[in-house]
């Protein structure tokens, strides 16, 4: 699944599904985001969240490109609307200055990663539907993110001709492709549904679509407080 959306990064959809990892510290969540900066060689964008900081969220998705919102932990009143705006290809107007009367629009032009141990934002139902999640579990032993990075770095001329030879199939194929696999992202669906055709790998692409809209539901009550108590 993470693959298929990082493949999909690059044509550039006008609403992109936020990615979340999510897992227990440990769990490797930051150096997955680091990985895929990495391999597609820009400056890692890294942000936190904050009580007042809606205006800094529209004005870094507005930057365009990639950016991750780190260990959101914390559910702020502002951010579960403004994410689900964001994956919708939402846009945010305010004044350029107080002092005037000019405005200025910032769009939802970026792709968005999350990371979280304690994701209770997911309790909003509109935000949890937009999203697609990576569960991850903490890793055991060591974790030698220096070995990981240096592998990334070697291999990634070879990666990038990778991701340009299955785009060309990509965009080659005009066969049907399997409807109702994500209801709130279906141009998403149906290009990875295309990129798993294209490597070869067609129905686990089919299934972990499946698995990750069956899992919506199950992560909106997860992180909703009524919800775990009665899952409890």
């Amino acid at each position: 699944l993470l693959r298929l959306w990082v493949v999909a990064l690059v044509v550039d959809l006008p609403c992109k599904p936020p990615i979340c990892m999510a897992s227990l510290p440990g769990g490797g969540k930051t150096a997955v985001v680091r990985a895929v900066f990495t391999l597609l060689g820009i400056p890692e964008v890294i942000n936190t969240v904050n009580k007042n900081g809606e205006g800094d969220f529209w004005t870094t998705v507005n930057g365009g490109g990639l950016t991750c919102f780190d260990n959101v932990d914390t559910k702020f009143d502002w951010f579960p609307d403004a994410l689900a705006a964001a994956a919708t290809a939402g846009s945010c107007q305010k004044r350029k200055l107080y002092s005037d009367s000019d405005n200025v629009t910032l769009r939802a032009r970026a792709a968005v990663m999350l990371t979280s141990a304690n994701p209770l934002f997911a309790s909003d139902a509109g935000l949890a539907d937009r999203l697609i999640v990576i569960r991850l579990e903490r890793r055991k032993g060591e974790t030698a993110e220096g070995t990981l990075f240096n592998e990334v770095i070697r291999k990634r001329d070879a990666g990038l001709s990778w991701l340009c030879n299955t785009l060309l199939r990509v965009y080659a194929d005009e066969a049907p492709v399997h409807s109702g696999l994500n209801a709130r992202h279906p141009d998403f669906a149906a290009l990875a549904v295309r990129i798993g055709r294209a490597i070869g790998r067609e129905a686990d692409a089919i299934a972990a679509l499946r698995a990750a809209e069956n899992d919506k539901s199950m992560f909106n009550v997860e992180n909703d407080p009524v919800g775990a108590a009665i899952l409890d």
